[in-house]
């Protein structure tokens, strides 16, 4: 403690941590204690912020920001030397970076609070009548934290003497019961980060789950908050300078620079009335801003493949093919810098940021293992050459349904095939490469084995952000800040190099901010806010189109060349349907908050607003899947191959309009109190409103189908009347086209797809902050949480009529390369909007597919609640125990509307009393009931539908919010603030997560498993991130050369790290084949196999290290036919719900390979029973099986992973230095492995092929800052 017998000097700006935008001034002038006087300019100030937001509103009800967020405060108690309390002490806090000052007076209770703070470092002056000034500081405020002094001791003297105290900030929160952690500049900059994003260092705290982020990821890593589950919720905000930066319709996010940032903190749990619109963690962004001295930095990131090491898998297929060990192609530079400083010293500032980056990435690309078919190796330009070739190789092999083969001339190609073989790109290579083969006999024919490719993709972005800060009078400021980031990606488009896509994307953020001190005790600020996010697609189609080839397109897909898939070797190109894709959103917001301290009340009122605008626009090239190369071949449809069905599988293309304009509103006023009942308690008291509206379209495009209002009931036979029932449109595109003739049956809705409003979202928040101790603080709190689900529900709702129309044709006779689509009858663009009746005929294939929406839907909501315990472990440790729960209530999910019931003789659908297919060959025992032999049919599946005239089981999806979740977790944190040159930070979680159906689906209808282990869920976690700061080694007052040499060679060292290791993720045993009970298709989450009798799932684990495991994770013995006529080579895997094909898992080989070996008899082919039998034991069995989607008891492997970084500062001239860093990712280069193929009779069943922790990577850097 020091003292001076001077009056205390205006505090000399320096440079600190900044904040986006200065604040207000309030000079404490008040002479004697006491209640400062009001300012006239004040009171004006206030009425025109009040003026400036109602004129917004008028002028087109600009909404507001997600939560007031980017702000603290700061808190203390001012008493005498005997510890009474001193009222009416003058408080002044005065930025240390800019000089702006704020002020207050003690209350009666001696406190004080100093609310809507920029997160910098500040000074705190206290005087009072009979006591020395006291000066106090620097003290660190932080976004959404309390900066608490705790006791401020004042000393009996004179005015005119001043005390100097050094003292940090308490570390316990004492306010409120939130928990979460601020991440400031040092660990922000410090850290090692792969792609320098700042999302990837939220999961370094308790409470959040997630994968380890991808070190070779593309482009900037996008959101990985996205990633993460917080506190059991996926749904997480962030606000950059306190107003949303997160779109709605894409989750995409605006990613400054970590050099322009000051600091950020995810609340992960009961966050205030202030906060919402997401179910799990709340996140604000402060960027930098101008200080009273220039401040800035260039920085340069380089990184190649040069250090780096392989892909695993990558590695092992290279050596086993000859090829040399070498990881995908990575090259990346990013550079830029920053700069900020005062235009007008304690008046004006600005901060501007820049950063360039350039990636080449074959990670991302295609660096893929692959099989392609055996093609000649030389010139094919000569068309009779190459029949003959292609003759000679497939010769006498047919497609998948037989019928006319390959001639051994290669007389009978189909001219298209010739022409795709023959295609070239613009560079000279052929669209289909030539791959050595490894086989050229039998099988090895159409997959001539592995080949790694490296074709990366490429990225670039500029990103820049311009920040001002104006001090308007003593009690105003204005704050401006402004981002924008300009990329383009061009990936690879498919499994053939030369097939590319590029991705233009914009994203901009725009926030201005006033702010105004009313009174002493009365603050308010206003900020407007704009965000806009362009995500833009276009398919190159390697320069291709269907012309080029002679293939004939539709009108709607303008000659565009169609994803073609080729199921045996497995390649497909273009990747993508899609020809082109425009999505533009417009988020603009206007927020207004009012800080109100009176006695013991801490209080915040506040209204938010938001208008979203979503553009949309897309157009599809379809898709052809073919078998095998015989298929590709010949191409000819059912009639001219003579097999009955085409040689092209599947085709599908689509007509009409997906261009869609929507708008829709939030409104979310609030009232937060923070009550001190008591010196050691504080009671946090809030309420929120969230209203969402549902979305409209400017032109009335909006429709739905409604299953209740079918008219005829479940399971009926439609009439003529009710051909058309169900469907609704919106009464808007009636009214904008008056002269278009609704089919009877159409309904007209609201201009919200016919949604009821939800006008009851009230979400209360309570909490308490109970301190008995001055190291220990107990924290709890409650509160509820809805979330906006509109915008995926009017993408959801884009496909299918009257506006478009995507057909599916599937294993029929129609179709050939020449003309693959004019079968499907796809009306031209022009001809919409049109309906189409749904009838029903036993031999009438149903067609009509639907995304709809239930007409009561309610946002989701979740219940937050925690109790924590904080310890001050003294030298700046502290210790939290914490648990955290939440359960999600209304989650959103899509289920099946159409599954087919089962028919019997005592339960007839439309007069149906089987359930038999075509070809089932499935008898006892295996099944229970034999199949009729009479029944030669064709699958009378539609047959069954509970909608007639509807596609079965995902032909009618329509979107729920009847989902739910659990989440239970035990947290252990330990903080060290930076002293002595470390911070550190470590977090355990114990954790349970459990759900039902929640999600983008589709499920079933299946009730029996509807709450089970999260797929996301991961017991144990455990993360420690800290920085260590070696200065100089000796001190050097007196600049001796040797020893300033000494300390440039050896000190100023900084090293930082993170670790993380954690459990894995559960698997799920899923069934994969045709749907029991009556699917066409699989439903996805609850068909699972049952067990057999007296087997338990423990008989499936497997044991060992995962390395050991790559080829059979699992114990496949209980799954093997132990068929003693076959060696162990080929035991061939059980597949309970497949009569068709058995395989040897490790050798990938058919089991029939062997003289008298495979499937003879039933007893034979299953052997002794497995693990797993078939829901029901028969393929159209009503059972959904017995296990749960997830099993808690096997995980896929857990993951673990070392990064490090370690940067030499060079000292050139007071603060100007040079840095040399190097970054290293998983350092010890430990190989993560991923999850094996979990599907029972899979050929890969037990396989893991992939890993999960990218291998080691190094990055250099360069930095000079002043």
């Amino acid at each position: 403690m020091e003292e001076r017998s001077q009056a205390g000097k205006h505090p000399e700006s320096q440079a600190g941590r900044s904040r986006s935008h200065a604040r207000v001034e309030l000079r404490a002038t008040a002479p004697t204690g006491g209640e400062m006087p009001k300012s006239r300019k004040a009171t004006g100030g206030f009425v025109a912020s009040v003026l400036l937001a109602m004129l917004v509103v008028l002028l087109g009800g600009l909404p507001a920001a997600r939560a007031q967020g980017g702000t603290g405060q700061m808190k203390g108690v001012v008493v005498d030397p005997s510890g009474a309390v001193v009222p009416g002490a003058v408080v002044t806090v005065i930025s240390l970076d800019n000089g702006f000052t704020r002020g207050t007076v003690s209350r009666p209770d001696g406190s004080f609070l100093i609310p809507l703070l920029d997160p910098q470092h500040y000074r705190v002056q206290v005087v009072a009548p009979g006591f020395k000034k006291l000066v106090r500081g620097p003290i660190t405020v932080q976004v959404t934290e309390t900066a608490d002094l705790g006791q401020v001791p004042l000393s009996i003297g004179e005015q005119n003497q001043t005390v100097t105290v050094s003292s940090k900030e308490a570390l316990l929160n004492t306010e409120n019961a939130t928990l979460g952690k601020v991440f400031d500049s040092t660990i922000i900059e410090a850290m090692p980060l792969s792609t320098r994003n700042f999302t990837q260092l939220l999961g370094l705290q308790a409470g959040v789950i997630g994968a380890i982020p991808d070190t070779l990821t593309f482009g900037n890593g996008g959101n990985a908050a996205a990633g993460y589950s917080v506190g059991g919720g996926t749904e997480n905000s962030i606000n950059i300078d306190g107003v949303s930066a997160t779109s709605s319709s894409t989750g995409n996010i605006s990613v400054p620079s970590p050099d322009a940032l000051a600091e950020f903190k995810m609340q992960t749990s009961t966050y205030s009335a202030e906060y919402g619109r997401a179910n799990g963690g709340s996140i604000d962004v402060t960027t930098k801003t101008g200080t009273n001295r220039f401040h800035g930095d260039g920085f340069y990131f380089f990184r190649n493949k040069a250090l780096d090491a392989n892909l695993y898998f990558n590695k092992q297929t290279q050596l086993a093919n000859g090829q040399p060990n070498t990881p995908p192609d990575l090259r990346q530079n990013q550079f830029g810098g920053t700069v900020g400083g005062p235009v007008l010293r304690d008046k004006i500032f600005f901060f501007f940021s820049y950063q360039e980056t350039k990636q080449v990435n074959g990670n991302s690309g295609l660096s893929i293992n692959n099989s392609y078919p055996l093609l000649p190796s030389g010139d094919r330009s000569n068309t009779g050459a190459l029949q003959q070739f292609l003759g000679a190789t497939y010769g006498g092999e047919a497609g998948l349904f037989g019928g006319e083969p390959v001639a051994a001339n290669g007389s009978n190609i189909n001219p298209v095939a010739l022409k795709l073989i023959q295609a070239k790109f613009a560079n000279g290579n052929y669209v289909l490469p030539y791959v050595p083969a490894k086989d050229t006999t039998g099988a090895g024919r159409a997959n001539v084995g592995q080949f790694v490719w490296d074709y990366p993709n490429l990225y670039r972005e500029r990103q820049y952000l311009a920040n001002g800060n104006y001090k308007l009078t003593p009690n105003q400021t204005l704050s401006t800040n402004y981002f924008n980031s300009h990329s383009l990606v061009s990936t690879s488009n498919g499994t053939v190099p030369g097939f590319t896509a590029d991705s233009p994307s914009i994203s901009e953020n725009a926030v201005i901010t006033h702010d105004l001190i009313i009174t002493p005790t009365l603050v308010n600020q206003i900020k407007i806010g704009f965000l806009r996010q362009v995500n833009n697609y276009e398919n190159n189609n390697g320069g291709l189109h269907a012309s080029d080839i002679g293939m004939l397109q539709t009108p709607s897909a303008h000659d565009n060349l169609p994803s073609l898939i080729f199921a045996l070797p497995g390649l497909t190109f273009p990747n993508s349907q899609i020809s082109t894709q425009t999505s533009t959103e417009n988020q603009y917001s206007l927020s207004d908050i009012l800080s109100w301290s009176k006695g013991r009340h801490n209080m915040r009122f506040g209204g938010t607003a938001m208008q979203h605008q979503l553009y949309l626009d897309l157009t599809r090239s379809g898709a052809i899947i073919t078998y095998n190369m015989a298929d590709l071949l010949i191409g000819k449809d059912g009639t001219a191959n003579g097999s009955g069905l085409s040689n092209l599988l599947v085709t599908t293309e689509s007509s009409g309009s997906f261009k869609r304009f929507y708008t829709f509103r939030d409104f979310s006023p609030f009232f937060q109190d923070d009550y001190k009942i008591a010196k050691s308690l504080t009671l946090n008291l809030g309420i929120r409103y969230d209203y969402f509206a549902w979305p409209t379209e400017t032109k009335g495009l909006l429709d739905n189908f409604i299953p209740s209002q079918i008219g005829e009931g479940l399971y009926g036979i439609p009439s003529s009347s009710q051909q058309y029932s169900g469907y609704t449109i919106s009464q808007k595109f009636k009214q904008l086209n008056p002269s278009f003739v609704l089919p009877g049956g159409v309904q007209q809705v609201n201009d919200q797809l016919g949604l009821t409003p939800n006008y009851k979202n009230f979400a209360p928040r309570v909490g308490f902050a109970y301190s008995p101790r001055k190291d220990l603080s107990i924290r709890g709190g409650f509160g509820l949480f809805f979330t906006r689900v509109s915008t995926g529900i009017a993408q959801a709702v884009i496909q299918g009529f009257p506006f478009n129309q995507v057909a599916f044709y599937s294993f029929g006779s129609e179709g050939t390369l020449q003309d693959p689509f004019s079968h499907l009858n796809l009306p031209p663009d022009s001809a919409y909007p049109l309906y189409q009746p749904r009838t029903y005929g036993p031999t009438t294939t149903a067609t009509n597919l639907f995304n709809a929406a239930a007409p009561i839907l309610r946002n989701p909501y979740t219940e937050q609640f925690n109790l924590s315990l904080q310890q001050d472990l003294g030298h700046d440790f502290l210790l939290e125990i914490a648990y955290q729960g939440s359960n999600g209530v209304k989650l959103l999910q899509a289920l099946s509307q159409n599954q087919p019931g089962i028919a019997s003789t005592s339960n007839p659908i439309r007069g149906i009393t089987n359930n038999l297919r075509l070809a089932d060959t499935c008898a006892p025992p295996n099944c229970t009931v034999a199949p009729d032999p009479t029944n030669t049919g064709s699958l009378n599946v539609a047959d069954r539908t509970p909608v007639a005239g509807v596609l079965a089981d995902q032909g009618l999806l329509v979107s729920q919010t009847s989902a739910s979740s659990h989440f239970n977790a035990f947290e252990l944190t330990l903080n060290k603030r930076m002293s002595h040159g470390l911070q550190l930070l470590s977090a355990f979680t114990w954790s349970k997560a459990m759900s039902s159906a929640g999600g983008d689906g589709p499920y079933d209808n299946n009730n029996t498993h509807h709450m089970f282990i999260s797929g996301g869920d991961r017991t144990f976690r455990l993360t420690t991130s800290a920085v260590y700061q070696l200065g100089d080694i000796l001190k050097n007052p007196g600049r001796n050369f040797a020893i300033g040499a000494l300390n440039r060679t050896v000190g100023q060292w900084t090293m930082a790290t993170s670790i993380t290791a954690q459990s894995g993720t559960p698997i799920g045993f899923q069934f994969s084949n045709t749907t029991v009970g009556a699917g066409s298709r699989k439903l996805q989450s609850n068909l699972t196999y049952s067990l057999a009798p007296g087997a338990t799932i423990d008989q499936i684990k497997g044991h060992g290290p995962t390395r050991n495991r790559l080829n059979n994770y699992f114990n496949t013995g209980s799954l093997y036919n132990t068929n003693p006529l076959c060696p162990d080579s080929q035991a061939t895997v059980v597949n309970p719900c497949n009569s068709v094909h058995e395989y040897n898992p490790i050798t990938n080989a058919a089991a029939t390979a062997v003289p008298n070996c495979g499937p003879k008899t039933v007893a034979d082919k299953y052997g002794p029973p497995s693990v797993f039998v078939c829901p029901g034991a028969a393929s159209y069995s009503p059972s959904f099986g017995d296990l749960p989607p997830m099993l808690s008891s096997i995980r896929n492997p857990g993951q673990k992973t070392v990064d490090f970084s370690l940067t030499k500062k060079l000292p050139i001239y007071r603060e100007y230095n040079l840095e040399f860093r190097a970054d290293a990712f998983n350092l010890f280069n430990w190989a993560e492995f991923g999850g094996p193929d979990s599907s029972p009779g899979s050929v890969t069943f037990g396989l893991i092929q992939s890993t999960t922790v990218e291998p080691r990577v190094l990055q250099v850097a360069m930095k000079f800052k002043f």
